[in-house]
């Protein structure tokens, strides 16, 4: 499926087009989870809320008031997960009492593990989505093998039949687009650099 464009979603939202809600969930959801994965501290089911709580908040927005500047869903959204992982995080400070560490030791929660195991396969398959957006096979391909396959470089270039000089450079241009791809979803700056781009 194409990108649709921010301003066309908030546009068709308004007007009660329930197929752009799908849309919209479609498009934003990996990149929310992604986002939102760092926040939660590994909590899957945290980010799992967080992440529907933000669409939730975006559709019911764009349903009646709508946002100043349509084009700018993508940073609306991402802005509201952010303010929801932020409150997320002060109510669960409220919350905390003081804690015997040494029975909290024992009586560690084995699944905790598992959890942590699911979020981080939750956020390669988000990161493998958005992935999937590149127009370009070569730079998916690169992007894949040495950020989530963690495959050498040499192995890489030999294979691809580049110098290592033309793969840096092929690399920077395919994280260039890939770091586009994240910005219109409305990935800032700062969460770029949490995910290494």
């Amino acid at each position: 499926m194409d990108f649709v464009p921010g301003g066309e979603l908030s546009r068709r939202i308004r007007e009660g087009d329930v197929s752009a809600e799908s849309e919209l969930i479609r498009q934003f959801e990996p990149g929310l989870r992604v986002l939102l994965r760092r926040r939660t501290g590994g909590d899957f089911g945290l980010l799992q809320d967080l992440v529907q709580e933000t669409l939730l908040v975006v559709i019911q927005r764009l349903r009646g008031a709508g946002i100043d500047d349509p084009q700018k869903l993508a940073a609306f959204a991402a802005q509201t997960a952010r303010n929801l992982a932020i409150a997320s995080l002060r109510k669960t400070e409220r919350q905390r009492t003081d804690v015997d560490s040494e029975a909290t030791d024992r009586n560690a929660d084995p699944s905790r593990g598992v959890e942590e195991m699911a979020a981080d396969v939750e956020s390669a398959l988000a990161v493998r989505a958005l992935l999937r957006e590149l127009p370009q096979p070569r730079d998916r391909l690169m992007l894949k093998r040495f950020y989530l396959d963690d495959h050498d470089k040499e192995v890489i270039c030999q294979e691809l039949q580049l110098t290592e000089a033309a793969f840096n450079q092929a690399l920077s241009r395919a994280r260039k687009r890939f770091r586009q791809i994240l910005e219109e979803r409305g990935f800032s700056k700062r969460d770029l650099l949490n995910l290494g781009i």
